[in-house]
């Protein structure tokens, strides 16, 4: 008797997770319908919803949006409806809960920097600035 699964398509909340992962590698123009399928528009950096030129600075951005995620319980700019939260990408101040560190909140602030050039990982050091932040000091990232 010979054994196989019924199907060999993931589960949905698998298909999702792996859908949500795109910040390895920046979007291109044509994979807007993709990422908003995927609901990882909370994710776009500004000069992605600007239209402008883009480089490794867009992942430091979803980087950090994950991060306070991650601490917060929510994207920094969430809001359910999408036009309402690329206006908050775009313009709203950065707000953090009263719990978080002097740390996080100065690793998170950097990393959502709105200028470029003014981003966390985007100077000549890059990985290097994100490593050398206060934040990250109880880590040994030589022990690997």
């Amino acid at each position: 008797m010979e054994t196989r699964p019924t199907s060999t398509r993931a589960p949905r909340a698998a298909r999702s997770r792996a859908a949500c992962c795109w910040a390895a590698s920046p979007p291109s123009r044509e994979r807007w319908s993709d990422l908003a399928r995927a609901r990882s528009v909370r994710y776009i950096a500004p000069e992605l919803l600007k239209g402008h030129k883009y480089g490794a600075a867009v992942d430091w951005w979803s980087f950090g949006t994950l991060l306070y995620e991650m601490m917060c319980g929510l994207p920094p700019f969430y809001d359910t409806n999408v036009q309402r939260m690329y206006t908050k990408i775009l313009s709203s101040p950065l707000r953090f809960p009263s719990y978080l560190s002097e740390d996080a909140r100065g690793v998170l602030t950097g990393l959502l920097k709105r200028p470029v050039s003014e981003r966390l990982g985007s100077g000549p050091t890059r990985f290097g600035e994100i490593q050398g932040h206060a934040f990250y000091k109880p880590l040994d990232f030589e022990k690997g």
